[in-house]
């Protein structure tokens, strides 16, 4: 907050923040080639306090450079995020899973992943060569399931089911059959997966969204259907 009661956005607060850095860096450089013009004028040696000064100023601008990369990083990963994820329409969300005629209402979400586990296969080859040119053999083994996103699409929220039309597939999960459910996060989407009475294998939705997001939405599914979270 400034003198004058003005509040600062946090993002305008850590723009300044790295501008004074970028600033400090230039006097850093700036006192660092004036110590360096010095020493190279000196026809008698080095004095021991303008070598440790130099060296000293050498560090701290190196630090500086290293803080500001990280910033850079910061920004890069926030422009990344931002630009993959996808805004949830919480208004109908909330809405849906708090309101006492939910009976009526429905909602939506787009660019949803369709994950189902599906085989893993892994090959391990042993060879033999000369001159860049190899005859060997290769073994391939069975290493389990592991769960894949197989289709995008759009999920649809409605009183009866959660209702996935992808591109190449449909899959519904019945709320009365819902008996299981456990989230999970990754760097730029989450999966919320469940189970029902009626099929043996573990589906679930990948959904771009921040990971507070993706817990809100499972901690609303896990509610509406009356089940126990599996985290």
């Amino acid at each position: 907050m400034l003198e004058d009661g003005t509040e600062i956005e946090p993002e305008e607060s850590e723009a300044k923040s790295i501008h004074t850095k970028i600033f400090l860096i230039g006097i850093f450089f700036a006192a660092y080639w004036a110590i360096g013009s010095t020493i190279q004028n000196e026809d008698h040696g080095v004095p021991l306090i303008v070598s440790t000064g130099a060296a000293s100023l050498l560090i701290v601008s190196m630090c500086y450079i290293v803080v500001i990369f990280i910033h850079i990083g910061k920004l890069g990963l926030k422009f990344y995020l931002d630009t993959n994820r996808i805004p949830l329409p919480w208004d109908r969300i909330d809405s849906f899973f708090t309101d006492d005629e939910s009976e009526n209402n429905s909602f939506e979400i787009i660019n949803v992943g369709l994950v189902e586990p599906r085989s893993v296969r892994q090959s391990i080859g042993i060879g033999a060569g000369k001159g860049g040119i190899g005859i060997g053999t290769s073994r391939s083994y069975f290493a389990g399931n592991e769960q894949t996103k197989i289709d995008s699409g759009t999920v649809v929220f409605d009183s009866s089911k959660i209702q996935f039309i992808g591109t190449t597939k449909q899959m519904s999960w019945v709320w009365n059959k819902l008996i299981s459910v456990n989230i999970e996060y990754g760097l730029i989407s989450g999966s919320i997966f469940m189970v029902v009475s009626s099929r043996k294998n573990i589906s679930g939705l990948m959904i771009s969204a921040d990971e507070s997001e993706i817990q809100k939405l499972g901690n609303y599914i896990i509610d509406y259907a009356n089940i126990d979270s599996e985290e």
